[in-house]
C-alpha cells in the first residue's frame, strides 16, 4: 500500500478545492455539461502534476498550475459559450501545439488550432510518425529565455516575464522525440497524449536562433483562448576543447564556493562579504550582508555534509551582468536541518578568479 507524501497531499487538497470552485460557477451559471468539463479541467490537472519531477513538486509550482488555468469565476463564460456547442464537441481537444517557450524578438509562429475528437487519434498520431520529415536545425539542445503574451512583444534585451520559467530547457532528437515525451516533424510539435499540435518556427535573431513555442496551458486546451509564447534559444555544441575548459571552469568554481561556504560555516559573515565577487559587494553592503545571512544559517547548526548535486557554466544570469558564471547546487545536511538545497553562483573575476556573486539556500 503506497503512502501518499505531504507534497502529494498538498498537491490533492488545493486541486480538489480549485475543481470545486469551477464547479460551483458552472451549476450557478447553468451549465448543463458540468461533468464533461470537471472531467477536462481534472484531467489536464493531472497531466500537469505528473509532467513535474519530483524536486518540482513544490507549492509554488502547484500554484503556478492553478494560476495558468485562470480564477474559477471565468469559467462562467466558458459556460456561456459552450451551450450552443453539441457534447460531441466538448469532449474534443484543441490541437495547437507545444513550440517554443522563450521569444526575443519580432516574429514567430502562426498557430493553427485544430479540434481533434478522441476517437481519430490513433489514426492521426501513426499518421504524424510516418510523415516524420527531419529538420536538421532542429535537432538538438534549447533552453528557455523568456515568457511573452504576444511573439512580437519579445525583447532580447528585456525578458517580458519576471521569475522562474517552469519549461527550462528541450532536447529534440533526430528520430522525432523529445526530452519531454513529445514527438516533432518539420514544421510541428505534437503531444499525442492530449491530442494537441502545434507549428513552430525558427528564427536567426542578432546571430542566434531562436524557437517559437505555444504554450498549451488550461486556457488553450480546455477554455480554447490563444496561447502564450515560450521563447527558446539554441545551444551550440561545443568543440571538445571548449568542453575541456568548461570542466575546468567549473572544477576551479566548485572549489572556490566550498572555501567561501566553510567561512560562512564559520559564523566569518564580514570576511565572506569581502571574499566575495565584486558585484556581489557592490550591490549588498557588509552590514546588510550580515544582517541578512546571521538569522538564516546560524539556526541550522554545524554542518554535517555537503555534497555537489549539479553544476552548470554558462555566460548569462537572470539580473546579472554577462560574464562567466557556474551554478552550483549542493546536497547539505546541517545539525538543526537534515536536508537543504544550497545554490551558489561564482563568477570569474578579471583577476582570473572564481569568487561567489550569489548565495541562497532552501
Amino acid at each position: 500500500m503506497s503512502v501518499e507524501s505531504s507534497q502529494d497531499r498538498s498537491w490533492r487538497r488545493l486541486k480538489e478545492q480549485y475543481i470545486k470552485q469551477i464547479e460551483d460557477v458552472l451549476v450557478e451559471s447553468g451549465q448543463p455539461n458540468v461533468e464533461s468539463i470537471i472531467e477536462d479541467v481534472r484531467s489536464h490537472l493531472d497531466r500537469r502534476f505528473v509532467e513535474l519531477a519530483p524536486r518540482q513538486r513544490t507549492w509554488e509550482n502547484y500554484q503556478a498550475i492553478i494560476t495558468e488555468m485562470g480564477p474559477p469565476s471565468e469559467y462562467a463564460e466558458l459556460a456561456g459559450e459552450k451551450r450552443d456547442i453539441p457534447a460531441s464537441k466538448i469532449s474534443a481537444r484543441f490541437v495547437v501545439m507545444l513550440v517554443v517557450v522563450l521569444s526575443l524578438l519580432t516574429g514567430g509562429l502562426a498557430v493553427i488550432p485544430l479540434l481533434l475528437p478522441k476517437s481519430p487519434m490513433p489514426t492521426w498520431t501513426d499518421k504524424m510518425k510516418s510523415a516524420f520529415i527531419k529538420e536538421p536545425g532542429l535537432v538538438g539542445k534549447w533552453v528557455s529565455v523568456d515568457y511573452v503574451r504576444e511573439v512580437n512583444e519579445f525583447n532580447p534585451d528585456k525578458n517580458q516575464w519576471q521569475g522562474d520559467l517552469f519549461l527550462k530547457d528541450m532536447e529534440f532528437n533526430s528520430d522525432g522525440t523529445t526530452t519531454l515525451g513529445w514527438f516533432w516533424t518539420k514544421g510541428w510539435v505534437i503531444d499525442s497524449a492530449n491530442e494537441v499540435r502545434a507549428e513552430y518556427e525558427i528564427k536567426n535573431i542578432n546571430g542566434r536562433e531562436y524557437l517559437f513555442l505555444p504554450w498549451l496551458s488550461g486556457d488553450v486546451t480546455i477554455r480554447h483562448q490563444k496561447p502564450q509564447y515560450y521563447v527558446l534559444r539554441k545551444v551550440s555544441e561545443a568543440a571538445p576543447q571548449q568542453q575541456a575548459k568548461d570542466a575546468q571552469a567549473i572544477t576551479a568554481a566548485v572549489e572556490a564556493a566550498k572555501s567561501w561556504l566553510q567561512l560562512v560555516d564559520d559564523g566569518a559573515y564580514g570576511q565572506s562579504w569581502a571574499q566575495a565577487a565584486e558585484y556581489f559587494r557592490n550591490n549588498v553592503s557588509e552590514d546588510k550582508w550580515e544582517r541578512a545571512i546571521e538569522p538564516v544559517r546560524k539556526p541550522l547548526g554545524k554542518t554535517l555534509s555537503r555534497e555537489v548535486k549539479n553544476s552548470t557554466y554558462t555566460t548569462e544570469v537572470p539580473g546579472a551582468p554577462d560574464g562567466k558564471y557556474v551554478i552550483i547546487q549542493f546536497e547539505t545536511s546541517f545539525e538543526n536541518k537534515r536536508s537543504a538545497v544550497e545554490t551558489v553562483t561564482p563568477m570569474l573575476g578579471s583577476d582570473g578568479q572564481w569568487r561567489v556573486s550569489g548565495y541562497y539556500i532552501k
